[in-house]
């Protein structure tokens, strides 16, 4: 099948052996997450019998995959460029589970062009190494040769270029040692820095400037394993079933659904300048770079006012990222760009944001985690060794908005050589119960008090609310990890920012939105007796939060994305194009689209249903690992103050009235909070919409024999954790 290059390669760091897995018996798992789940289970629980209840993130026998899809590195827009980096996470608590972490960039293609469809890294080296794959040539090398071992994320590329390209230059076509043929491209290399060195929990992987595999602590997890980098060149090509329908379909989606350049005049770019629509790009499928927190000068505001270009991911049309002039900041975007925020100056933020990836640390845990330290310093919490402060550190909190002050705290961390830099190590979570401060997790709203809002597994809160953006807060906390999957986000910020800036005029009604939304919620929505019905899903009024509906939303928003997003790779940005703006009848090209992709691709016609039902497969398999990992519903709740303290903000989500003249509108749901005796009965609800054991939550094997999973639910019996129908 096209789209496929026919081997994954297994990498042994303890044993140095490689071998070689036939990528055909994996594809009907799709590819990315699909693949990487379905490896981890054959491997460590079919092949190697483990109890995985024994298995932490930092175990040598903890599998780390690198997955592509059928669609990377063939042009598919939005999907060329991306990969998926999945196992035993350690950034989450009390438990790491397994989980994922997508990254884009050029790494993916440059994988797929030197033969593998991916790369399952088991094991630990004896000592620090890195791994150097030229098209057929894997070799292990140790970093002492280059003495990569204790440098940053760049300069670590940096080494590995300069040993893999050699005197020649950049600008024109060259032969690595060991490949098949020639390349104008450097090695792709995704790496740790420093705090991955020390096994952080918030380290991260890098590649290039500002792509980052930012959450599970991979990083960390690469520490523990001794492996510093990958480094991937390869010269080969990637078999498609219609090249020229490739060209055709890619150009066609831009065409139709695209912005129109010569309506672009300077309203049409203001507008397009203040809009939020993240499903397919507008004004970036033109290469034009965002503004804002998008990219520029993060929570500081503003746009950096210097000669930029655009970049984007191989492969892609949107530009959603920039290069400057002055080379700071480069490729970085979204929350890449949020840590330290309350810097003195824009100049000082771009060059912290440079420092903590050369770190590799996870920005988003710094962009909550700052301010909460700041403030215990303000309040006398946090204070110098012998001042009789409750929390003892070295840093200078008089300096804090320099740039000395974030390069000290980056390396007190990183360098885990106090007890404070230890405790920050752990991740904030655990920081924070090492301080006895575990009621410091609470809400923004609590006025003169330090807080960190981690509302789920340790991790912190993104913007989208679980008291608010229903789909998001309990995927996440039905899930493994925040799921950064912004899939209705759009309808928030459209409807927001269409309050505030009155000339907008081509935002969709709640009633639109809601119907372009829901008529492609199949097969969820073909349950319902009619499409009124089965908008109940994307109705968020408190009065349906907890219901069948929103479990259904739920339901459909899992499976989606453990197909198109984490197996597939569409980008989170552009996928799903339901809303699409730049259309008179707000008509987007999902779900044929993604259709009509993968067959120019793979010469194989597979339905949205089909994807589904495949997504559902990936989503049962991730659950039954959870479930031997020991995850059972009582484990399943958010921090108490999701509970307890109501929604500080304003926000404006769909909402149903049938005895209003417009039943369907933009009401503020902001100030409530969760039930919870009433997320108690959601779960159970979602457990029976997903087919799963309601007092464990664990997979059946009805369930699991429909999805022709039995070898899975002969797993969980053995273990004694299959659950009753």
């Amino acid at each position: 099948m096209g789209g496929y290059v026919g081997k994954i390669a297994r990498i042994n760091l303890t044993t140095k052996a490689i071998t070689y897995i036939d990528t055909s018996g994996y594809e009907a798992w799709g590819g990315g997450h699909g693949i990487g789940s379905k490896l981890f289970y054959d491997i460590n629980v079919k092949e190697k019998g483990l109890n995985l209840e024994e298995i932490d993130g930092f175990h040598p026998e903890n599998i780390v995959s690198i997955m592509t899809s059928p669609l990377t590195a063939t042009g598919i827009p939005s999907a060329t460029g991306r990969i998926e980096v999945q196992g035993i996470g350690v950034h989450q608590a009390p438990i790491g589970w397994y989980t994922k972490s997508i990254v884009g960039g050029r790494i993916g293609p440059m994988l797929k062009f030197a033969g593998y469809d991916g790369i399952a890294i088991e094991g630990a080296a004896s000592e620090p190494v890195w791994i150097d794959i030229r098209d057929d040539m894997i070799i292990i090398r140790p970093c002492s040769e280059l003495g990569l071992w204790g440098l940053g994320t760049y300069d670590t590329q940096k080494k590995i270029w300069e040993y893999v390209v050699g005197d020649e230059s950049y600008d024109g076509w060259y032969s690595p040692d060991g490949a098949n043929g020639s390349t104008t491209q450097k090695p792709a290399v995704l790496t740790m820095g420093r705090a991955g060195e020390t096994k952080c929990r918030m380290a991260c992987l890098i590649h290039d400037s500002g792509y980052a595999a930012g959450a599970g602590g991979f990083g960390a997890v690469w520490g523990s394993k001794n492996l510093k980098a990958v480094s991937v060149v390869g010269t080969g090509s990637i078999p498609i079933a219609d090249p020229a329908g490739v060209v055709r379909e890619r150009l066609a989606n831009l065409s139709e659904y695209g912005p129109k350049v010569e309506n672009f005049n300077l309203m049409e770019r203001s507008k397009n300048m203040l809009r939020h629509n993240f499903m397919i790009g507008a004004g970036e499928a033109y290469g034009r770079t965002p503004t804002n927190w998008e990219g520029d000068s993060g929570p500081l505001g503003g746009v950096r006012n210097e000669d930029k270009g655009p970049a984007s991911c191989m492969g892609c049309y949107g530009g959603c990222r920039g290069r400057y002039k002055n080379g700071k900041g480069n490729e970085v975007r979204c929350a890449g760009c949020y840590f330290y925020g309350q810097a003195d100056t824009p100049e000082i933020q771009h060059d912290a944001t440079d420092l903590i990836n050369q770190y590799g640390f996870n920005t988003f845990d710094f962009y909550q985690g700052v301010p909460y330290l700041n403030a215990l310093a303000e309040k006398g919490i946090i204070g110098p060794p012998g001042s009789g402060a409750e929390i003892e550190s070295e840093l200078d909190f008089s300096k804090f908005g320099t740039l000395q002050f974030a390069a000290d705290l980056l390396k007190t961390i990183a360098e885990r050589d106090t007890p404070f830099g230890d405790a920050l190590a752990e991740g904030f979570y655990r920081a924070i119960e090492r301080w006895g401060r575990l009621e410091d997790i609470g809400d923004a709203s609590v006025e003169d008090m330090a807080h960190m809002p981690l509302p789920y597994w340790g991790l912190p809160e993104h913007h989208y609310d679980s008291r608010c953006q229903l789909e998001y807060g309990f995927g996440t906390i039905l899930g493994d990890r925040e799921i950064c999957e912004h899939l209705f986000t759009s309808v928030y910020w459209d409807c927001y920012w269409g309050d505030l800036i009155p000339f907008r005029g081509y935002d969709a009604t709640a009633e639109q939105a809601v119907t372009l939304i829901t008529e492609k919620m199949l097969p969820h929505a073909s349950d319902y007796d009619s499409p009124e019905d089965a908008m109940q899903m994307m109705n968020y009024d408190s009065a349906n939060m907890y219901s069948e509906h929103i479990a259904r939303l739920v339901s459909w928003h899992r499976h989606y994305t453990r197909f198109f997003k984490a197996s597939m790779l569409y980008c989170d940005w552009r996928y799903p194009d339901i809303i699409n703006t730049n259309k008179k009848d707000k008509r987007g090209s999902s779900f044929t689209a993604e259709e009509r992709f993968f067959k120019v691709v793979t010469g194989k016609d597979l339905s949205y249903l089909e994807s589904m039902n495949i997504g559902r497969k990936i989503w049962n398999m991730d659950n039954a690992i959870w479930t031997l990992q020991g995850r059972h519903r009582d484990m399943v709740h958010f921090a108490d103050y999701i509970y307890k303290d109501p929604f500080p903000e304003k926000w404006k989500m769909p909402t149903y009235d049938p005895s209003k003249l417009k039943p369907w509108v933009y009401r503020d749901i902001g100030g409530r909070y969760l039930d919870r005796d009433e997320f108690e009965k959601f779960k159970t609800r979602f457990y029976a919409q997903e087919g799963w054991d309601s007092d464990s939550g664990w997979p059946t094997r009805n369930t699991l024999a429909e999805l022709e999973m039995e070898d899975v639910a002969d797993s969980l019996a053995y273990w004694g954790k299959l659950g009753t129908e």
